[in-house]
């Protein structure tokens, strides 16, 4: 997992590569704070996230970030803290250096001008609804609410914010789409519509 806090950071992403090398795996780009005076939030929605990674498909010497929809995941956050146009630049630069799968933003007040960067790309953008936002549980998982909250206490050592279920519920809205798709990531349009039918459920 690679934090990408500027320019330089890409540059060296361009050379290092993000180990998404393989058919059966994909990259999710994750914008959310990581510094500052919100960083607390970042960290939260990016723990939520790994938490649903590891609830599936696991196996031994495995070098991804976990897995969803039975597929390798790699997820790269991006500071949202930056300064919201040079946090747009790394994006544009991202979405021309790799593919990448998903983008979701949490807590970046230039959401349209985001979609108008992902839009035209193979990347579908993830809409963060009202209810998603405010949900305190689990929308779609194979545990109940105080599973999630052990499971992750033990993962992470913190009691789980709602900041964190919003994470772990981006995770299980990506993990649903890709299942109903038969785990094709090649068909984008396919995809795209698995996604805003699980969207539209929550």
């Amino acid at each position: 997992m690679k934090h990408l806090t500027g320019v330089f950071t890409i540059i060296l992403c361009l050379i290092v590569g993000t180990g998404n090398v393989y058919a059966h795996s994909f990259t999710v780009a994750l914008i959310a704070p990581s510094s500052g005076a919100n960083m607390e939030i970042g960290v939260h929605v990016r723990d939520g996230f790994l938490r649903a990674t590891r609830e599936r498909d696991s196996h031994p010497n495995e070098e991804s970030d976990g897995h969803l929809g039975g597929l390798d995941v790699y997820l790269i956050p991006i500071d949202a803290a930056l300064e919201p146009q040079r946090v747009l630049t790394v994006v544009e630069m991202l979405l021309q250096a790799q593919q990448i799968e998903f983008i979701a933003a949490v807590s970046f007040s230039r959401t349209e001008e985001l979609r108008r960067v992902v839009a035209g790309t193979k990347t579908l953008f993830i809409e963060l609804g009202q209810n998603l936002m405010s949900n305190e549980k689990p929308i779609i998982s194979d545990s109940n609410s105080s599973v999630f909250e052990s499971e992750f206490r033990r993962d992470f050592g913190y009691e789980p914010s709602q900041h964190a279920m919003l994470g772990y519920n981006i995770a299980r809205l990506i993990d649903e789409a890709i299942r109903r798709n038969g785990e094709d990531l090649s068909d984008v349009e396919n995809l795209g519509q698995s996604l805003k039918t699980v969207q539209s459920r929550y």
